[in-house]
């Protein structure tokens, strides 16, 4: 069940709550920004193409997302391995 007040899902076990987005509102407006520019100064026939913009926008983010997942899940393993070595 989805609380919309917090957040949060409820199952029988546990309470999972999804990140607070605006602690990342400067960094969404400062990518954002830079995606856009970026996109404008590399794409062409943009008008011809308005259909589609969307479709190439959600693909370039989603390997953002990607690279940037990738990172947190090997920082993450790495600082758990580093937790768990027996210390010399």
């Amino acid at each position: 069940m989805y609380e919309k007040s917090t957040n949060c899902y409820l199952n029988h076990y546990e309470k999972r709550c999804l990140m607070d987005l605006e602690k990342y509102k400067e960094l969404v407006e400062l990518t954002s920004k830079q995606i856009a520019e970026k996109f404008l100064s590399e794409e062409t026939d943009l008008t011809d193409r308005a259909l589609l913009l969307d479709a190439d926008m959600e693909r370039l983010v989603s390997e953002i997302g990607l690279e940037a997942m990738k990172r947190v899940f090997r920082e993450t393993l790495d600082g758990n391995v580093k937790k768990k070595s027996p210390k010399d």
